[in-house]
């Protein structure tokens, strides 16, 4: 009987070595999984901030073509910049001008202006979109 005893604590023995060492392989592998999903997480996180930060570039250098295209007109005798508008769209890096314009000529012209102010540094596509009529 005594054998068997010693022979049940020397199974028992290694019973919870061989638990203790699948647990130990668990643990490891459960910080390995929680390793590599936070580098995940990180990478995700910096991914979307750089995404953040080139669209608010974006937006902001649209405004700013468009306030120099305004400013442009403005300072253009031959353009009454009060009955124009010029937008741009910075996904598309496109200018949008509406508004009306006196003749034909004058709608050349203000798209001429456009180009001039923008073109010189990044290509940009000016859509024109005004109409010819009585300048207001």
């Amino acid at each position: 009987m005594q054998e068997d005893t010693a022979e049940a604590a020397a199974a028992t023995e290694r019973a919870v070595t061989r638990a203790g060492e699948a647990t130990g392989d668990a643990a490891a592998g459960a910080i390995e999984t929680t390793g590599d999903a936070a580098a995940s997480a990180t990478r995700a996180v910096n991914n979307a901030a750089t995404a953040a930060a080139e669209a608010t570039q974006d937006v902001a250098q649209a405004a700013i073509w468009s306030s120099k295209i305004k400013a442009a007109f403005v300072a253009d005798p031959r353009i009454n910049a009060w009955a124009l508008d010029a937008d741009t769209l910075p996904d598309k890096r496109t200018v949008v001008i509406t508004g009306e314009v006196p003749t034909a000529a004058d709608r050349r012209y203000v798209t001429e202006v456009a180009a001039g102010v923008i073109t010189p540094t990044v290509p940009v596509n000016i859509i024109n979109e005004t109409v010819i009529g009585r300048d207001p």
